[in-house]
């Protein structure tokens, strides 16, 4: 499901901001190493901060048991699947090349774009 691939998502960034200043707080590392490690923690705290806001979101969707406010396509295959995927992303520009959002803006919150396969019983 999207939304048990987000929350995974939500743990693994999560541990890897843990890594991160773990790395940092040791002081081993060098000058390019520290700049690419605070870059790195930069981004996740931005994707992680966006990652709890859509988490609160679907705990209390799931919570009341109410999904007026999730949307979702459905893809329907005629033959078995050969391989399983899922991933969540924000995504700054759409098919046709406009853009959607502005990924370095961290004053609002970022719209997230799940998606996964799941072998259904018809298809």
């Amino acid at each position: 499901m999207p939304i048990a691939r987000c929350v995974a998502k939500y743990f693994v960034k999560e541990n890897s901001l843990e890594l991160f200043e773990e790395q940092m707080a040791k002081g081993s590392l060098d000058r390019g190493a520290q700049m690419l490690f605070g870059s790195l923690r930069c981004g996740t705290v931005l994707g992680l901060k966006n990652l709890r806001l859509h988490k609160t979101q679907w705990d209390d969707s799931l919570r009341k048991q109410s999904y007026q406010d999730v949307e979702y396509k459905l893809f329907k295959v005629s033959q078995e699947p050969f391989m399983a995927f899922s991933a969540a992303f924000y995504p700054e520009f759409d098919f046709l090349g406009r853009k959607l959002q502005n990924l370095a803006d961290s004053s609002r919150r970022l719209d997230l774009l799940t998606f996964c396969s799941a072998n259904m019983q018809n298809g």
